[in-house]
């Protein structure tokens, strides 16, 4: 398991996902960009899914929503590096499972450029300073005392899928989980000591044209260290119609 330590007291993550390029939700991105233009942070998490690459799904796909994958890598490239113009933090890449879709179509059409062909080249993560971890079948990775990851499962209802992940993992650490497209948290406390484990939003157009009444909302998570890696604080912001407040700033 990759496990990145906080440096100090102190230090301050935010986490997103689900961006779904080339289905994303510009005006939550763009919130979130001016809130990053605001606070000075050590690390940012992408918990998967930035990419949809609706082409290389095995489902049925509607030609209305086709974007070519060559476009659709360049404009993910671009969201990268916006956000690199944002903020100072390292950066560090979860594929989800919408991004592990290019393993599987090479697996089915093309065996031979397995590991020849892949994400991290094709979206110059190198280049552009941002660690990618990936891992079958799923991508975690331990932050500090929090389980971060595009973990596969998503049960019907806020914070059901977090109740599930703290169910599996034993309640041992926090948890924060992307590819629900909700938020939701749920608290356990064990021997005096409390986690939480969390659904982490997303942020892709939240009413798409492809399913009917999404219980979907857009926003993100801000993960504070107080001690070395062992006391946490996470705060949601969901970005809903008004924007968000994060203390006395109002970001709309």
């Amino acid at each position: 398991m990759n496990e990145i330590k906080p440096k100090s007291s102190g230090e301050v993550a935010a986490v997103i996902n689900d961006v779904h390029i080339p289905f994303e939700d510009q005006r939550s991105i763009n919130l979130f960009l001016k809130w990053l233009d605001d606070n000075k942070l050590d690390r940012l998490f992408l918990n998967g899914d930035i990419m949809d690459m609706p082409d290389l799904s095995k489902f049925d796909k509607d030609p209305q929503n086709r974007m070519p994958i060559e476009e659709q890598i360049e404009r993910t490239k671009g969201f990268l590096k916006l956000l690199i113009q944002h903020t100072r933090a390292k950066i560090y890449y979860v594929s989800g499972n919408h991004e592990k879709r290019l393993k599987k179509y090479l697996m089915r059409n093309a065996p031979e450029l397995c590991g020849v062909v892949n994400l991290k080249e094709l979206l110059d993560l190198d280049k552009l300073g941002i660690e990618l971890i990936d891992s079958d079948p799923e991508s975690y990775l331990k932050y500090g005392a929090t389980l971060l990851g595009h973990f596969d499962m998503a049960r019907k209802g806020s914070a059901m899928t977090a109740r599930g992940l703290l169910q599996r993992f034993g309640g041992a650490m926090n948890i924060v989980q992307a590819h629900t497209h909700r938020g939701g948290v749920t608290y356990q406390t064990l021997a005096g000591r409390t986690v939480a484990s969390v659904e982490n939003f997303c942020m892709c157009d939240p009413n798409p044209n492809y399913i009917t009444l999404p219980d979907w909302q857009n926003g993100f998570t801000k993960i504070t260290s107080h001690a070395r890696s062992a006391v946490q604080e996470i705060i949601q912001f969901h970005i809903g119609e008004e924007g968000f407040t994060d203390g006395d700033k109002k970001y709309k």
